[in-house]
């Protein structure tokens, strides 16, 4: 009889404890944060221009790189192999900048393990990352040289698996800027099943895409003429908006002139749609070193306003200052539309995520005076 009224008590328990199972609250997305730069170079008709794979600020050597399947000596890789790729490689015609994901807990959670990441690079090869991750190149080989054509079919993949999420570690020892001002980022940290941790995973590479804009020089006004250049899956998206976009130039001496563009909308394929004309000249007075402060706060109000924490849109800027704000050139930035983004550099997280990704488009433009 006890065993009889034992049994029929363990069957009642059944249902109350899935009911208790089913009661337990849904865990809290993890927020993943991104920021990064896609850069190109164009002339003055508006056209792409090739081999601008160049380091303007190379990564420590601790980070990861293709090149490493190739059978170079250490000290041949600087020489020979910019951005991951070989030097002036004629395929690129952008460059993917210093992608940095960060991971912020949910909640009351202070880890989170088996997290895995993926990325893909239409168009492009992922090159460098950091911690290791799985990759996967096409048209790399492991031999000498073995970088082949780079096609805008071209699928490139990296796979970060069964990350630990949580905890407040920095990777290896580095003094170099381009990796401790991203550092400075209250973010969890991620480390790897072989023991690799960082404060973000990092990851950039080299394209043979077309920026979503182009700019044009009329030789004689010195007007910039900017036409929307979305590839055709992009093609009707009418509410595709450039948010914010400035028009910089830093002279010899370092002293800044910017203008705070309009908001663009971006629409239709090729070249064909005139999105804004802008003078390309700065008269003397508009000069100043005291600029490059106003035009560093513009860019970091715009960031945050798309998404990004106040630190990390302070890394971002505090990473790229002197390519963004000190090297001599006239450049637009813009911040690239999501859909563009997740078009040509899809991403995935295998836990619930809110992810929000920030990319700044950057294009340099050829002038009169480097021409001369």
């Amino acid at each position: 009889m006890r065993r009889k009224a034992l049994q029929l008590s363990l069957l009642l328990a059944i249902p109350l404890q899935f009911a208790n199972l089913q009661a337990q609250p849904t865990p809290e997305p993890l927020i993943v944060h991104e920021w990064g730069t896609f850069t190109s170079l164009q002339n003055e008709a508006g056209q792409a221009i090739g081999g601008i794979n160049t380091d303007d600020e190379p990564v420590p050597r601790f980070v990861h790189r293709l090149t490493d399947w190739l059978l170079l000596s250490p000290t041949e890789v600087p020489a020979n192999f910019f951005q991951g790729a070989p030097s002036c490689h004629p395929d690129v015609t952008l460059r993917l900048e210093t992608p940095v994901l960060y991971f912020h807990l949910p909640g009351a959670w202070t880890r989170i393990p088996e997290v895995s990441v993926t990325a893909r690079f239409r168009g492009g090869w992922l090159t460098e990352f950091y911690p290791n991750a799985l990759a996967d190149a096409p048209g790399v080989s492991k031999d000498p040289g073995g970088f082949g054509p780079l096609r805008s079919d071209t699928v490139s993949t990296l796979a970060w698996n069964n990350l630990d999420v949580g905890g407040d570690e920095n990777g290896p020892p580095s003094n170099e800027n381009v990796w401790t001002a991203p550092r400075g980022v209250r973010a969890a940290s991620v480390r790897t099943p072989g023991g690799e941790a960082e404060r973000f995973l990092f990851y950039r590479g080299v394209g043979h895409i077309d920026a979503p804009i182009a700019v044009a020089r009329n030789a004689v006004t010195a007007e910039l003429v900017l036409r929307s250049h979305l590839p055709r899956e992009l093609a009707g998206r009418e509410s595709l908006e450039v948010n914010s976009a400035w028009l910089v130039d830093v002279d010899a001496y370092g002293a800044v002139a910017f203008r705070v563009l309009p908001a663009l909308r971006l629409g239709g394929t090729g070249t064909d749609k005139v999105l804004l004309r802008v003078s390309g000249d700065f008269a003397p007075r508009e000069y100043n070193e005291a600029n490059r402060e106003q035009l560093s706060s513009s860019l970091h109000r715009a960031l945050v306003a798309e998404g990004l924490f106040d630190d990390e849109a302070q890394a971002l800027l505090d990473t790229w200052e002197l390519s963004y704000f000190k090297s001599a050139g006239m450049r637009i930035f813009f911040l690239v539309p999501r859909a563009w983004t997740d078009l040509y550099l899809p991403l995935s997280v295998s836990k619930p995520a809110q992810i929000n990704r920030v990319m700044v488009g950057r294009i340099e433009l050829v002038t009169p005076q480097q021409r001369s």
